[in-house]
């Protein structure tokens, strides 16, 4: 029965082989390799996550993409497709929460800030660092004008015990926050890029 059930496995790993690409097949044979096979002990989530295609700009806009590094609790926005990809050394690609304009502008930048004590990052349309925090860039603009876009909220969250701020959209489909309390919108986006 053993043997019957490695076969199988070794089958699933082939599948894997030549269905995914090399990062999502690294989550992919972890999972499958520490389960033993065993189903109910796979990582479900990194699979699932892991499995989302990270979307590329798209005419002049970027995506806001999020990510998330359980070992170090902490989440990381990035407009770069190219700056995480699909996840790795601990990152997993968790969502598009939208899209900005590619660049800059005199006004509704977004600004990344980064904290080496805190060990995270933080984003705002000031370009004051907060205390702590030195500024990494630009990751996009929110000046839509003259374009009518659909915007949304991005509303911005803190852990005090995880020293981490999390981004998301205010309806929090999906999203485990309990240690974080909302700090009100962070700034908006654009739904789409049409």
């Amino acid at each position: 029965m053993k043997k019957a059930i490695f076969f199988i496995g070794a089958l699933l790993c082939i599948f894997f082989t030549f269905s995914f690409t090399k990062d999502n097949r690294k989550i992919l044979y972890a999972s499958l390799l520490k389960s033993h096979f065993d189903t109910n002990s796979i990582n479900k989530k990194a699979i699932k996550t892991s499995m989302l295609s990270v979307p590329q700009p798209v005419n002049g806009f970027v995506p806001l993409l999020r990510y998330y590094n359980a070992s170090a609790g902490k989440h990381f926005l990035t407009t770069d497709p190219n700056e995480l990809g699909n996840g790795g050394n601990g990152w997993v690609y968790e969502k598009t929460l939208g899209w900005l304009i590619k660049g800059t502008n005199v006004t509704g930048n977004v600004y990344r800030f980064y904290s080496s004590s805190a060990g995270g990052h933080y984003y705002s349309l000031n370009s004051t660092p907060p205390s702590g925090y030195v500024l990494e860039g630009v990751i996009g603009t929110v000046q839509y004008s003259p374009r009518s876009l659909q915007l949304q909220a991005i509303s911005e969250y803190y852990s005090a015990s995880e020293h981490d701020y999390c981004y998301t959209l205010p309806d929090l489909a999906g999203e485990n926050l309990s240690s974080y309390k909302l700090d009100g919108v962070a700034f908006n986006d654009a739904i789409n890029h049409d």
